[in-house]
């Protein structure tokens, strides 16, 4: 039984929500119909979110597709980034995808 749109299949390049770029200095976040984007540490992910979209950037409902940076940093910051995101934005309600499958924390 499908629960909903099957958003684990959505390619990068073909999302049409917000994205977002894990990085050992933050993260990337990448509003809707933008290559240009801003990092910002992972708590304030969500009301960066908030303060730079609109109804029409979440045309997918409340969820991102998450990336991993493979630029060569710290593991550990990387990790720590992640699971700091994951929890803000579940706690703000917002669902995240990472490369083609769900993201659990």
């Amino acid at each position: 039984m499908q629960c909903g749109p099957d958003y684990e299949k959505v390619p990068w390049d073909k999302w049409e929500n917000p994205r977002l770029i894990v990085m050992s200095d933050g993260i990337k976040v990448l509003p809707q119909r933008s290559s240009n984007g801003f990092i910002v540490p992972a708590r304030y992910v969500p009301d960066v979110l908030f303060a730079n979209t609109t109804a029409d950037d979440w045309l997918m409902g409340r969820v991102v597709i998450v990336k991993i940076s493979k630029v060569l940093g710290q593991p550990e910051l990387l990790e720590r980034n992640r699971s700091e995101l994951l929890s803000s934005l579940s706690h703000h309600g917002i669902r995240a995808v990472l490369d083609g499958a769900m993201m659990a924390d």
